[in-house]
């Protein structure tokens, strides 16, 4: 899902360069283009122009990932051209605006923090007033009840949990899809980075903040064969997912919502 969200450059380099065209995508996550405004029109030209995405970023594994698909679409990583992103909101669930939005995402060992990992923030999160609220899908962990958190964990559309982001006052969460839907609202992220390095993945526009584990081989699938679709750890013990604390991430939180 986040790296179909990253075609949206694409698609509106492709419509800005083509105003007439007609631009159609297929592919999973159909749900990201619905109400896009780069997409349909009407041809006045039978030219045909496809560009396959597929990949695109698993062979590129050392640039960002809307660089690899402008690269791919382009043949040049889009200097000049607006990189942001975009996606439909709708509101179901509404937060109060002290909230912080907290997606463990259950991803590669690599990069799947365990649940005392995030009981621990969110416990810190608490004694510093905030509300916290945990999203994702059905097998991401919901956060623990017993502190107060909310969950909205499989209840959203993704529409929907693009809404609840962009009402929250920041959201935190590992290398996962659902940071890249974040990156289309305006609502601080603090994105969390073992095996990737936040170089080549946070969304490109301000009041972000990537913390890369401290540990010699992060960012180790810059280095893995091409193209990598999953991937585990060389050493053999994920030892990168603990290179990151709870206080670290808790400073990055405050350093956003006092900036």
């Amino acid at each position: 899902m986040g790296d179909v969200i990253c075609t949206v450059p694409v698609l509106r380099r492709l419509r800005m360069t083509y105003p007439d065209a007609e631009i159609q995508v297929s592919g999973g996550f159909a749900d990201v283009f619905a109400y896009n405004p780069y997409t349909g029109g009407i041809s006045t030209d039978s030219e045909q122009y496809r560009v396959d995405l597929d990949l695109a970023y698993e062979r590129r594994p050392q640039m960002h990932v809307i660089d690899a698909y402008m690269e791919e679409s382009f043949g040049d990583t889009g200097a000049g051209w607006d990189k942001s992103t975009w996606l439909h909101r709708e509101h179901r669930w509404k937060c109060a605006p002290s909230t912080v939005l907290i997606h463990a995402a259950r991803s590669w060992p690599n990069r799947t923090f365990d649940s005392g990992f995030w009981d621990t923030l969110a416990a810190a999160l608490i004694a510093r007033r905030f509300n916290v609220t945990f999203v994702g899908n059905g097998m991401d962990y919901g956060g623990p009840r017993s502190l107060g958190c909310d969950s909205a964990v499989g209840a959203l559309s993704l529409h929907q949990t693009a809404g609840l982001i962009a009402d929250a006052a920041l959201i935190v969460g590992s290398d996962s899809g659902l940071l890249h839907v974040a990156g289309t609202t305006q609502t601080p992220i603090v994105g969390l980075y073992t095996c990737a390095r936040a170089a080549y993945r946070i969304p490109f526009r301000p009041h972000v903040i990537g913390i890369d584990a401290k540990i010699e081989c992060a960012g180790c699938l810059q280095h893995a064969p091409v193209p990598t679709t999953s991937y585990s750890c060389n050493r053999g013990d994920n030892e990168c997912i603990r290179k990151i604390s709870p206080e670290e991430v808790l400073q990055a939180i405050t350093t956003l919502v006092q900036s």
